[in-house]
């Protein structure tokens, strides 16, 4: 029992984090990381995907939200004219900064602590 309610203790800290990310910024937790990502180099929705270990058909959704928020635009890959590469704009930039700067209040976890879970 004790395990579980470590581990519901973990998915409410992340649940109040994701709130207040949302609350703060209007982006959700997601949309801020793809942010973030993209701000170094520009990533394909299967590399976002891969890297974040979401399904693609999230990540879709996602990408179309921040698309909508004009937060990041989408152009044909040079290499591969099949495939879609997305970039952050000038304005998805300033909402990266906002996150990065933002004062949250993000507990440690000991997730070695974790490793005994069973399930």
């Amino acid at each position: 029992m004790e395990n579980i309610c470590r581990l519901r203790r973990i998915f409410s800290i992340v649940y109040q984090l994701e709130r207040n990310i949302k609350k703060k910024l209007g982006i959700t937790a997601n949309e801020a990381m793809v942010l973030c990502l993209l701000t170094s180099t520009d990533l394909s929705a299967g590399q976002l995907a891969k890297s974040m270990g979401v399904s693609e058909s999230r990540m879709s959704k996602v990408i179309e939200s921040l698309e909508k928020k004009h937060y990041i635009v989408r152009k044909i890959d040079e290499k591969d004219k099949r495939r879609m590469i997305f970039s952050v704009t000038e304005e998805g930039k300033k909402k990266a900064e906002e996150f990065n700067n933002l004062n949250l209040d993000i507990p440690d976890v000991d997730f070695s602590k974790l490793g005994d879970l069973v399930c």
